[in-house]
């Protein structure tokens, strides 16, 4: 691989750990609203959401 191919990589791998942090924290603060509010659906969106992050997750570490 060369520097500049591995720098691509890096770059691109720090912006998918960036996005996925960026998702995370909606995520927990989505998850305090909606536990306040007990809102049932809301919750329900945040696991969906939850599966995709976790998807993003195992797909950056393969």
């Amino acid at each position: 691989m060369t520097r500049e191919a591995y720098h691509k990589a890096l770059k691109e791998l720090q912006d998918e750990v960036m996005k996925m942090s960026a998702m995370v924290g909606t995520a927990i603060k989505e998850s305090i609203e909606a536990l306040k509010s007990r809102d049932i659906e809301r919750s329900r969106r945040i696991v969906k959401n939850d599966m995709l992050i976790n998807r993003m997750r195992f797909d950056i570490w393969t």
